[in-house]
């Protein structure tokens, strides 16, 4: 996810009239997916604690019948499917979102694990204790921001 987010950034400063709107959008998409990717949960647990258990009930339903109907295709254009797919598909999505949120935050501390290699800025240790504090303060924020949309939206 690292080098998606970096590069993400590079490539929209290059413009929508270099890049034509297509391209744009799927930039923009990548950036904002990793939030909308959770919108959905967020949303049927704020209204389902507000309001009535049923959004969380029939949300789980919509995303077991989405989930399913995207495993049924996959099995009919060949692919070897277990019973248990539509479920991680499920999982993948949010945990991938989840780690997508983490990484945003912490692109300084990418590492590569076919290469033995690691940025090393030769930073204090003051200048680390802070870059690893505001990072955590940013992801916090962030989430804040987040949640408090939601809440105050639904």
């Amino acid at each position: 996810y690292g080098n998606n987010l970096r590069q993400n950034s590079r490539a929209l400063r290059l413009g929508m009239s270099r890049l034509g709107a297509f391209t744009t959008l799927v930039l923009f998409d990548q950036r904002v997916s990793m939030w909308t990717c959770l919108l959905g949960l967020c949303v049927a647990i704020i209204a389902s604690i507000k309001y009535s258990v049923m959004y969380l009930l029939i949300y789980l339903l919509w995303i077991g019948t989405t989930r399913l109907i995207l495993t049924l295709l996959l099995m009919l254009s060949g692919h070897r499917i277990g019973p248990a797919y539509p479920a991680l598909l499920y999982y993948n999505q949010i945990v991938g979102a989840m780690v997508k949120i983490y990484v945003f935050f912490r692109l300084d501390q990418q590492s590569w694990t076919r290469q033995n290699t690691k940025l090393n800025r030769g930073l204090s240790s003051f200048a680390n204790w802070f870059n690893s504090w505001s990072s955590r303060a940013m992801t916090f924020s962030a989430a804040s921001v987040f949640i408090a949309a939601l809440l105050a939206l639904v």
